[in-house]
């Protein structure tokens, strides 16, 4: 763990350097600092084991997320690590978003006989009845 915590202040006036460099947090929370075609780019990055190898999860960047969010989203990361059974955070979001979408799709396509009923009616029976 880092002696010393970020500030937003350090975070802020971090100008980049000729090759990437990350700010420290604490909790496997960094800041990552590189240069870009309008300046600076700053991405906040939780790093964390899975499955016994070194994995990276993003948490946006500054200033669209702040320190304090992105110790949140952190904190919020290392929970769904600790579980039972522990779960990928990104793997997770996937499963969620995919759930969400899921259910949605279902509700739309859930019909009742009276609108099947409407669509038939519609589609076959305005052009089909020969008393118009």
């Amino acid at each position: 763990m880092a002696k010393e915590l970020l500030v937003d202040t350090q975070v802020r006036t971090a100008r980049p350097k000729a090759n990437p460099y990350y700010l420290r947090d604490g909790e496997s929370l960094y800041c990552l600092v590189r240069r870009t075609q309008d300046g600076a780019s700053k991405l906040w990055q939780f790093f964390f084991k899975w499955q016994g190898k070194t994995a990276r999860l993003s948490l946006g960047a500054y200033p669209e997320v702040s320190l304090k969010d992105a110790r949140k989203r952190r904190d919020k990361a290392k929970e769904e690590l600790a579980g039972d059974p522990p779960m990928h955070p990104r793997l997770e979001a996937l499963r969620r978003t995919r759930d969400k979408i899921a259910g949605d799709q279902a509700a739309a396509a859930e019909k009742t006989v009276r609108d099947l009923f409407d669509d038939w009616q519609r589609s076959y029976l305005a052009s089909n009845r020969r008393d118009g």
